[in-house]
């Protein structure tokens, strides 16, 4: 299976990095200084980068960033620029908490969920009390919220399904910081799909 130009091939800590990569076949022998990858552009984020999702049909990227999830364009690959950060619902969180996002996914082309950005966020206070995570949707052409769904304790990992009609996470859960409430982690929470509009 071949990359193609303008494919995210790699992020770290605090940047994130369009590669031309079409000269790279998965499968091929390749040493550190064979030249398949070759730098195009990239994005530096003041809040730290760490798990980005691209939407090929708006050529928006969307990346966990810190406390929040950065949009950006890359309609012109050699030039990410950011358009803005997703805005979590926060209704219903009980004072004190806050929504900590964990991971992003968006849907499959072809698919009820297509065009949609699955965002899993933990809910939890500063000393890492935890309730229930949450999984939020948002339209990936404009960040417009869709809806919400609660999940298990920390999820720390969403994707979708290849046929796009489900939504998977692992909660991982984890102790507070004196260790006096360890919440269950759980391998999945499960989330169905409708045709939205």
């Amino acid at each position: 299976m071949a990359l193609n130009q303008g494919d995210i091939a790699t992020t770290n800590d605090y940047a994130t990095t369009v590669l031309d990569t079409t000269a790279f076949s998965l499968g091929e022998p390749a040493t550190n200084n064979s030249g398949f990858l070759t730098k195009i552009g990239g994005y530096s984020s003041q809040n730290g980068a760490e798990i980005p999702a691209f939407d090929a049909l708006s050529d928006r990227l969307f990346v966990v960033a810190g406390s929040v999830v950065e949009v950006l364009n890359l309609a012109d690959p050699t030039t990410p620029t950011k358009i803005g950060d997703l805005n979590f619902d926060t209704d219903g969180v009980t004072t004190g908490f806050s929504l900590v996002p964990n991971s992003v996914a968006v849907g499959k082309v072809g698919t009820v969920s297509e065009g949609i950005v699955a965002v899993a966020l933990a809910v939890r206070d500063g000393l890492n009390n935890q309730e229930s995570g949450q999984v939020q949707f948002f339209q990936a052409s404009d960040g417009t919220f869709l809806g919400k769904t609660n999940v298990g304790f920390l999820p720390d990992m969403i994707v979708f399904t290849p046929d796009g009609t489900k939504v998977l996470t692992a909660n991982e859960g984890e102790p507070n910081e004196d260790y006096t409430s360890d919440p269950v982690g759980s391998a999945v929470s499960y989330t169905h799909l409708r045709a939205h509009e």
